[in-house]
């Protein structure tokens, strides 16, 4: 099912915990791998030991599901700055 705006993305990496036994290595690779088919530009930025990706409206516009979003949140991704993030 997709995400109908950015306040559900929210939501969902709110209710949705960080599982170790989901994270695999190369947790910042698969997400970025899932976010690449909403944006041709995933690294958006970077400093020190974060990476932000798109801007969550953009994945919504593109289309996002709420499974991609519950693995990313279980992947340790979350949102910061109205984009998708995590450390590195």
């Amino acid at each position: 099912m997709k995400v109908k705006d950015d306040d559900e993305i929210r939501k969902i990496f709110k209710e949705t915990e960080y599982e170790s036994s989901v994270a695999i290595r190369d947790n910042e690779f698969e997400g970025l791998k899932i976010l690449s088919k909403y944006s041709n530009n995933v690294v958006c930025s970077a400093e020190h030991d974060q990476i932000w990706s798109i801007y969550l409206d953009n994945a919504v516009k593109g289309g996002i599901t709420v499974e991609e979003c519950v693995k990313l949140r279980k992947m340790g991704w979350f949102e910061d700055c109205d984009s998708f993030s995590t450390f590195v």
